[in-house]
């Protein structure tokens, strides 16, 4: 036996050397996130569809039945932008096909979820942005319009001021949600990033 045993240092870096044993499991993990990360994707392209083409019927069904011109116009720009919404959806969050590979996975996963974050971050200007002026035209519509017979004008100027600030604090929360979704999907980026990594 030597009378200079190795530092502790240097066994810490003989052993840090060692090929990972955990890699392919590490690997292996990523790629089922990746599939789940796709699957998800889809379940909610078919969501969305399902729910822009509900819209796009009701307030096609607006045009029709309800009263006033500014109305009959949201409405119209409701069915235009139902229609650019799912169009904008599916380009920007459809399923893609998974590699067979597990160690490819790592940079696709990572890939796509910094897709996913970007799509959150952005979702602003395309999905919430636009509701703005739908929303004004149908409350000066509505304000401007005729009160119903059976509603006393103060209560009627009421509701639309409720409805006005509603509308406004739901889109301020909706803008929340989006900013936490990206947040949430850098967490994941930055969790991704630190596989592999040695401890200090």
């Amino acid at each position: 036996m030597s009378d200079n045993p190795t530092p502790t240092r240097d066994v810490r870096a003989v052993w840090r050397g060692q090929p990972q044993e955990m890699e392919p499991m590490i690997l292996e993990t990523v790629r089922r996130n990746a599939l789940r990360l796709q699957r998800r994707r889809l379940r909610q392209m078919i969501q969305e569809t399902l729910a822009a083409a509900v819209v796009m019927v009701g307030f096609g069904l607006y045009i029709w039945f309800l009263p006033g011109m500014l109305i009959k116009i949201g409405s119209g720009l409701g069915v235009l932008f139902a229609g650019f919404y799912i169009w904008r959806w599916i380009r920007l969050v459809r399923p893609r096909r998974v590699p067979d590979d597990a160690a490819a996975c790592l940079d696709f996963h990572r890939r796509e979820l910094e897709r996913q974050r970007d799509t959150a971050g952005g979702m602003w200007r395309w999905a919430l942005a636009p509701m703005i002026p739908i929303s004004a035209l149908f409350v000066i519509g509505r304000w401007i319009g005729p009160t119903p017979p059976w509603r006393a004008l103060w209560l009627d100027r009421l509701i639309i001021a409720a409805s006005s600030v509603l509308i406004l604090e739901s889109l301020a929360l909706m803008w929340l949600w989006t900013r936490h979704r990206a947040d949430k999907w850098q967490d994941q980026i930055d969790e991704l990033d630190t596989l592999g990594k040695e401890e200090p």
